[in-house]
This record gives C-alpha cells, sequence and structure tokens, in this order.
C-alpha cells in the first residue's frame, strides 16, 4: 500500500499539485465517504437519470440510453440490457466474443449474480445515483481535495463507479475504496465483483476505440 501510495502521489505531485502523501491520503478518503453519500442520495429506478434530463446521451463518443420508466427487472437484467448488449454489434467483437458476452448477458438476465447494494443505498432504494463514468481522468484533485467532472449521473448500482476508478488506473484507488466500505459496508465479496462491473466501462471502449480493448473485457 505504502509503495502505491508513494507513486500515486508522485504523480500528483508532477501534475503540479504538492502535498504530502499523509495528507493526499486523507483527501483520498474523504472523497470514498462523500462518494458514499452521494450514492445514498438514490436514484428513482435502474438507469434512472437526473431530473430534467433527456433520455438519450452520450458518455465520451458512446451512446448511452435511460429506461424512461422503471424496467421492473432485476439490476443484472438492468446491467445486460442496457449497459452490455447494445456495444455488442460493434466491429470490434467477432463471433466467439460475441459468443462469450451473450453468454455473460444471460446469466445476468437471470439474477444470478445480483448483489445488494452498500448498506447506506439500501436503507433508502434499490438504486443508487452513480456518477457513471468515473475513470481517473473524471477525477480532479486539487488542494481541497477531489473534485468530480463529466457525469454520466443516472440510477445503477454503486459498486460500478467504485470498479471504474481501476480501469485506468485512479491514484488512491484502495484508500478510496476502504473509506467508503467503512462509511457506507459493501455487500460481502466486492473486490470479486469488480471485474463484472467495468464490463460497461470496458465495452463501450470496444465499440469507440476498436479490438485493442477486447482483451481486457
Amino acid at each position: 500500500d505504502f509503495d502505491r501510495m508513494t507513486t500515486d502521489s508522485v504523480g500528483l505531485q508532477e501534475a503540479g499539485i504538492a502535498l504530502s502523501e499523509e495528507l493526499w491520503a486523507e483527501a483520498a478518503e474523504e472523497f470514498g465517504r462523500a462518494l458514499a453519500h452521494t450514492h445514498a442520495a438514490g436514484a428513482e429506478y435502474l438507469g434512472a437519470p437526473p431530473p430534467g434530463s433527456p433520455s438519450h446521451r452520450w458518455i465520451g463518443q458512446a451512446n448511452l440510453s435511460f429506461p424512461t420508466e422503471p424496467t421492473g427487472g432485476s439490476w443484472g437484467e438492468f446491467y445486460a440490457t442496457y449497459r452490455i448488449a447494445p456495444y455488442l454489434d460493434a466491429p470490434a467483437f467477432d463471433h466467439d466474443d460475441r459468443r462469450i458476452m451473450d453468454k455473460l448477458c444471460s446469466t445476468l438476465a437471470s439474477g444470478a449474480l445480483d448483489h445488494d447494494q452498500p448498506e447506506l443505498v439500501r436503507r433508502d432504494g434499490v438504486a443508487a445515483r452513480i456518477h457513471g463514468d468515473m475513470w481517473s481522468g473524471n477525477i480532479m484533485w486539487t488542494p481541497d481535495g477531489a473534485t468530480l467532472i463529466d457525469p454520466a449521473a443516472q440510477g445503477g448500482h454503486a459498486e460500478e463507479d467504485l470498479a471504474s476508478l481501476s480501469v485506468f488506473g485512479a491514484p488512491f484507488t484502495e484508500r478510496i475504496r476502504a473509506a467508503y466500505d467503512e462509511e457506507s459496508p459493501l455487500a460481502p465479496g466486492w473486490q470479486e465483483r469488480i471485474e463484472l462491473h467495468q464490463v460497461h466501462m470496458l465495452v463501450m471502449h470496444c465499440a469507440v476505440f476498436g479490438r485493442s480493448y477486447v482483451g481486457p473485457t
């Protein structure tokens, strides 16, 4: 952990923000706690956009659709139908790739991979209010802490934001997740589900940027 923290703080200092490792760690932990409460603010249903937002938007260069009303299904069914399947016709995927992904979608849709939201989200509803595109470039680190930009805000599973942190290596990921888990305990087994919650971001990258992202997916 110390080696990772040193690497993270050096990267931030090279970006022109000079704070001690201890202060960076504290900022990361505060961000994790604040994120837990952002998620706990909740959303009306899975895929719900913020009030007044259109039902069709973009995430980067990829289309992103939002159901206009509750779908009535499980999280797995929503994730498969709205966040994975729409991108599988991309030229990046060959027949074998699609067969594997179709099998994953079927398993998700069956509900077999469903799991609880974090504790604070469970108290008030079924969907977290997630950022929706929480890769490292959308977290701005300042002397006052971390600020999120460029959201694809929607109702979803809170673990997706936490998983997205490590797709492209956000600083202090483990400190953020640990502080989040202390503030709003995650369902058992969340570490083993990180890759599952990264699939949406990765298939979008396959659709936009091509086959180089198929292997990680």
